[in-house]
C-alpha cells in the first residue's frame, strides 16, 4: 500500500516525538544549558552579520575597501607620564599608596 508523502511524514513525526518524549527524563538535566548555549550562538550569529553589515555599508559609503589603518585625520596623544610617587607596575594609585615610601625616591 502506498500512502501520500505528507501523511508519511506525519507518521515519522509523530514517531519522533514519541522516540523524544521517552528520552525527556533524561535529558532534562540537559535543557537549562542547552537554552543558554542556544541563545549565545544566536547572540554572537546576530551581532557578526551586524558588523558585516556596517562594514559593507561603509563600504558603499566611501566607495573603498574598508581597512584596519587609521584615517589619515585620525590624530592620537602621546602616552601621559603617571605622576611622581604612582605605583610602577601600571595600575592607578589607591589611598593606601605612600609617596616616597620607596629608596630609589
Amino acid at each position: 500500500m502506498h500512502l501520500p508523502a505528507p501523511l508519511r511524514a506525519a507518521v515519522g513525526l509523530a514517531a519522533t516525538v514519541a522516540d523524544e518524549t521517552r528520552r525527556l527524563p533524561d535529558r532534562a538535566i540537559e535543557l537549562p544549558m542547552l537554552a543558554v548555549s542556544t541563545a549565545l550562538q544566536a547572540s554572537l550569529r546576530v551581532q557578526q552579520r551586524y558588523a558585516r553589515l556596517a562594514a559593507r555599508g561603509d563600504e558603499v559609503l566611501n566607495r573603498r575597501p574598508v581597512t584596519d589603518a587609521p584615517p589619515e585625520w585620525a590624530t592620537f596623544d602621546d602616552p601621559v607620564p603617571p605622576p611622581r610617587g604612582a605605583p610602577r607596575d601600571g595600575r592607578s594609585p589607591s589611598a593606601f599608596d605612600t609617596v616616597g615610601d620607596d629608596p630609589g625616591d
